[in-house]
């Protein structure tokens, strides 16, 4: 069987599901290697060596010579905005719960939705709407946020939701030819730059063999989930793709299962229900609109030409 061609939904939608994949296995990985560390430290660490990974894929691949294009405007302005929502996600993910940080960063589908209809044009119909708001409700049954856990801070999180948004938007507008392996490059080398003055505020904690081949395997992890993401938001209908951005909290629940023995309970398994209902249902109706384009095509071929 073939990959999906680029710019096809079903690569885009595939690139989605396994950037959630490998965004958790690194979360996971940084969870068990580095437990009260500093995160500017973590950042630092983790970044050098992703940024070590993506060089070497940009030089077997001959991106080396369009590393050029990682200076271009649309490139550049993502990687900023990729920092700021590194920043403001930890300033908020310090000061409340996990589970409050998950539940407004999987807001993301919602937003970045929202705002592709007026920033790229983007049609969309009641249905995916639908689709996209309950699998956001689903994924509030298995995170449960509590109200006592919102507070000022997370005004934060709220603000690096809107630089994931924004981030993922400005990823369209990247020029068509430019290699996909130097934008991660540069989103790497830019978040990885944040880890030396946060490193210098926070100071500097030891690391041993072990920890440090965890954050290792973690920056092959990150390397590839920037890699799967911008692939993702690069190709295909975003309102198509964003819902299977919701994958992510499947993969969590799966990895907390495996090394950690948590088990979800009723409601999470109602959430999960609703989150895999709402990816099944967008692949349905991607399905019928590509048969009604087909039939379409063929009612085109066959009328006489005028």
């Amino acid at each position: 069987m073939s990959f999906p061609p680029k710019g096809s939904n079903a690569r885009a939608i595939l690139a989605m599901i396994a950037s959630s994949a490998v965004f958790v296995c690194n979360d996971a990985l940084v969870k068990l290697a580095t437990s009260g560390l500093p995160v500017g430290q973590i950042m630092l660490v983790r970044g050098l060596f992703a940024c070590a990974w993506v060089g070497l894929a940009v030089l077997a691949t001959g991106d080396w010579r369009r590393l050029g294009q990682g200076l271009a405007g649309p490139v550049l302005h993502r990687a900023l905005l990729d920092v700021g929502a590194t920043v403001f996600f930890i300033m908020g993910l310090v000061h409340i719960p996990l589970a409050n940080a998950s539940s407004i960063m999987l807001a993301a589908p919602l937003l970045i939705t929202a705002l592709a209809v007026p920033m790229l044009g983007a049609q969309v119909g009641w249905r995916r709407w639908s689709a996209i708001l309950v699998g956001f409700v689903g994924v509030l049954l298995i995170v449960r946020p509590t109200p006592a856990g919102f507070n000022v801070w997370s005004l934060s999180t709220v603000t690096s939701l809107a630089f994931v948004a924004l981030r993922d938007i400005v990823t369209r507008r990247v020029a068509p030819g430019t290699g996909s392996g130097v934008i991660t490059l540069t989103t790497a080398a830019t978040v990885t730059l944040l880890g030396i003055p946060w490193t210098l505020v926070e100071g500097w904690a030891p690391l041993d063999g072990r920890g440090l081949a965890l954050v290792a395997g973690a920056s092959v992890f990150l390397a590839l989930g920037y890699f799967f993401l911008i692939v993702a938001t690069r190709s295909g209908d975003i309102a198509v793709v964003q819902p299977f951005r919701y994958a992510l909290i499947l993969w969590s629940l799966a990895l907390g299962y495996a090394i950690w023995d948590d088990v979800p309970d009723a409601l999470a398994f109602g959430g999960i229900a609703l989150v895999v209902a709402s990816g099944l249902y967008v692949l349905h109706r991607e399905r019928i609109r590509i048969a009604q384009a087909a039939r379409q095509a063929k009612v085109d071929a066959a009328a006489p030409a005028v």
